[in-house]
């Protein structure tokens, strides 16, 4: 009999990063590591200027304009022009 993936019970923590996720890649499942996964947010939060590729996108919270507040930018396609969403977020009036 199988088990649902929600019937599974909770991961201790902290992870170590050699636990293994089954994935959906290419409408494949297959397997990782959690550092995998780790390491992927880290390298697309340390360049968040690339473009993303062709069909997606990548948004992004940075400084807004106003000292104190935030702005929502993001990335489109094979642009590496930022397109902002909204600006000045979190600012008293």
């Amino acid at each position: 009999m199988s088990t649902k993936i929600t019937g599974f019970p909770a991961a201790t923590t902290p992870l170590d990063g050699t636990e293994i996720p089954v994935l959906v890649q290419s409408g494949s499942d297959v397997q990782s590591t959690t550092q995998d996964i780790a390491n992927l947010a880290a390298s697309l939060a340390a360049d968040p200027g690339t473009a993303p590729g062709a069909g997606k996108a990548r948004m992004y919270w940075v400084a807004g304009t106003t000292p104190g507040t935030a702005k929502l930018i993001a990335y489109a396609g094979t642009s590496s022009t930022p397109v902002t969403i909204v600006d000045n977020v979190g600012g008293g009036f």
